[in-house]
């Protein structure tokens, strides 16, 4: 399990269900977009590559991955994932591994 936190924002994703949180509240998003974000919660730039390994995108279109990344961007706020020119991409909350605690609940996201 992966918690992200800042000051307005507290992220927790659990890269075994693909499950995700935001401050408290079920976020509905893809497999995909949940396994680019438990990569991005590496706390270091996660190159295009592995971007795509781990959300499951070998054999598609290489920038799939910019996509799914603009549709976090959208749902997490426009500051919550920086482009590292010619690097990658690295999430810019804070980050820390936690023990699961999700509450069936509320959805928030895409229905």
């Amino acid at each position: 399990m992966v918690e992200v936190e800042n000051a307005s924002v507290n992220l927790v994703i659990d890269p075994l269900t693909l499950r995700v949180e935001v401050d408290g509240q079920v976020l509905n998003c893809s497999d995909q977009e949940a396994a680019v974000l438990a990569a991005l919660a590496s706390n270091r730039v996660t190159s295009r590559r592995e971007i795509i390994a781990a959300a499951g995108l070998e054999g598609r279109s290489q920038r799939r991955c910019e996509g799914v990344i603009a549709s976090l961007r959208k749902q997490l706020g426009d500051g919550s994932i920086e482009n590292q020119r010619r690097r990658g991409w690295r999430l810019t909350l804070s980050t820390s591994i936690t023990g699961s605690h999700f509450d069936e609940g509320s959805t928030l996201g895409r229905e």
